[in-house]
């Protein structure tokens, strides 16, 4: 025999993820711990821009926006989990 018989190893998937579910999965309870964090450090840097203000209109019109924003992004993360708890029951898939 002039050349030698070749051995491999059978090619696995290298990817930790066997689907699209699987990612979504190990993603989504990071994105609502981000979000949250975020919302928080939000509320937070409004009510110390709030409170600092010191009879300056603009800085508390700048405060009450920001403190505005953070709670429509509060309800649009729990509105989020909510609708992906709704999603969860109708599909039997488990996202989070």
């Amino acid at each position: 025999m002039l050349i030698p018989q070749a051995y491999a190893a059978p090619i696995t998937n290298p990817a930790p993820f066997a689907d699209l579910g699987a990612v979504v999965t190990a993603i989504v309870p990071a994105i609502f711990g981000v979000g949250g964090l975020l919302t928080f450090s939000f509320l937070m840097l409004g009510g110390i821009k709030y409170v600092t203000a010191g009879g300056d209109d603009k800085a508390v019109q700048e405060a009450k926006k920001m403190l505005t924003n953070a709670i429509i992004g509060l309800a649009i993360l729990i509105s989020s989990f909510w609708i992906m708890n709704i999603l969860e029951a109708v599909f039997n898939y488990n996202f989070i």
